[in-house]
């Protein structure tokens, strides 16, 4: 004898038919600001800030472009957001400091930030504007060179020098890997050149990589100090 779970039913009459050729539709994608932050971040370092736009990231967070503009109105303001969440993880030094040893940890943790986030180096500035979210780093700065007794127009000089050596002391550190083995071959390889050129390159690129950067880095740190000691009145230059 069989149990009712064995037996078959006839489907009921009264019931509804089941639609044919129709899938029920998907949710959208639950996404949230952090992982689209995360992974446009992601993608301006593969493919920098020329090739971004917001239907490649929709595509690489599988969802649509329009789901994404419910979190940014614009490719700009999620730029915006993206250049916000770098420059909001500068750690800027105590304030407690005495400026000189405040100016050069404000360098390194410039180049910390921007090792971290090689991106962030053009996202200070685009369509000829600069991204307000760069004071968050820039206004430390500021602070330091205010109260090494800088105002006006030298303040503002010193700013400039400042970030500007900064910046190329930076991109030292970052192209400085086989800078030395590239002058090496061109030495070795270049027939153009003449004999007195060939061994200048030689002698040159004699030090490792490492050696010639790190003496490099050093000498832009003593110079930022000295250039803005030139810019201060006599009598607060101590």
């Amino acid at each position: 004898m069989s149990s009712a779970a064995d037996r078959t039913f006839p489907p009921d009459p009264a019931a509804p038919p089941a639609p044919r050729g129709r899938r029920q539709r998907g949710r959208p994608k639950l996404l949230d600001c952090e992982q689209i932050l995360s992974t446009a971040l992601a993608m301006l370092e593969e493919q920098g800030t020329a090739a971004f736009s917001m239907g490649k990231l929709a595509q690489r967070l599988g969802a649509s472009a329009m789901t994404l503009y419910t979190y940014f109105p614009s490719r700009e303001a999620l730029l915006d957001a993206a250049a916000g969440k770098i420059f909001s993880s500068f750690d800027p030094p105590a304030e407690t400091l005495p400026w000189r040893d405040a100016l050069l940890a404000w360098v390194d943790r410039l180049y910390a930030m921007f090792m971290r986030y090689p991106i962030g180096l053009r996202l200070i500035k685009w369509d000829g504007a600069v991204t307000p979210s760069w004071l968050k780093v820039w206004m430390p700065l500021v602070r330091i060179l205010d109260r090494a007794g800088l105002s006006g127009t030298p303040l503002l000089i010193a700013a400039n020098w400042v970030g500007r050596v900064s910046m190329a002391l930076l991109m030292v550190r970052i192209s400085a890997k086989g800078e030395a083995a590239s002058l090496h071959a061109l030495a070795i390889g270049d027939d153009t050149l003449g004999a007195q050129d060939k061994a200048l390159l030689l002698r040159m690129s004699a030090e490792p990589d490492a050696q010639w950067s790190g003496a490099l880095d050093m000498f832009g740190r003593e110079n930022i100090i000295r250039g803005v000691e030139a810019l201060l009145p006599m009598d607060t230059g101590s």
